[in-house]
């Protein structure tokens, strides 16, 4: 992969920011469709341990999953930003009302003091936002690299499953950098997309 231009990625970020945040109330009737799709698919069921993202800004919402997996048994956990350290910690959550609170960057996270640890490498199925992608698999984040790095270096067995709007899907190939990582699968409202990414040998 080449080294794309930062402005050309912070224009698409914005078109792309533009056109989620236009959906408006719409949100959640798609967002329902797109969750809808994920829990019924193989790779859900499959899974045993699950890191699901916390919405924000306008993404696709997540509480459907999260309610799922609680009452199918699997362990269900968020992610915590750990700025100084640049990455990501999952957390395990309940369900429970006040386990959440205000985190970095503004987005709800689980309370360190309420909610334990997860060990990464024991994830099967991480859900994951983003701002575009592309029919490759390619994924266009906030630019902070949080996913990327947990990713490849964390959960690398994980299957990675984006959630997206119909309208987040760019119909020419996103611009991806060394360090972008493509998505196994995308769930949007119309459609599963199956990714690029070359599959790990063995899944627990």
């Amino acid at each position: 992969m080449h080294r794309p231009d930062g402005e050309a990625k912070a224009g698409l970020r914005r078109h792309f920011l533009e056109r989620r945040l236009g959906i408006g109330a719409r949100v959640v009737e798609l967002g329902e469709r797109a969750q809808s799709s994920l829990i019924g698919h193989p790779a859900f069921g499959g899974a045993r341990a699950v890191m699901v993202y916390i919405p924000f800004r306008g993404e696709v919402p997540t509480e459907r999953i999260i309610a799922a997996c609680l009452s199918q048994g699997k362990t269900v956990t968020a992610p915590v930003t750990l700025r100084t350290e640049r990455r990501l910690l999952p957390l395990r959550v309940s369900g429970n009302p006040g386990e959440l609170r205000p985190g970095e960057y503004g987005i709800s996270e689980p309370d360190p003091d309420r909610c334990e640890p997860f060990p990464p490498e024991l994830l099967d199925l991480v859900v994951i936002p983003g701002v575009a992608f592309d029919e490759r698999g390619g994924r266009l984040g906030y630019g902070g690299g949080y996913y990327d790095r947990f990713l490849e270096a964390e959960a690398p067995a994980a299957l990675r499953a984006a959630l997206a709007f119909e309208t987040q899907l760019s119909s020419v190939p996103l611009p991806l950098g060394d360090h972008d990582t493509l998505m196994d699968l995308i769930f949007t409202e119309a459609r599963v997309i199956q990714g690029g990414r070359a599959r790990p040998e063995s899944r627990r």
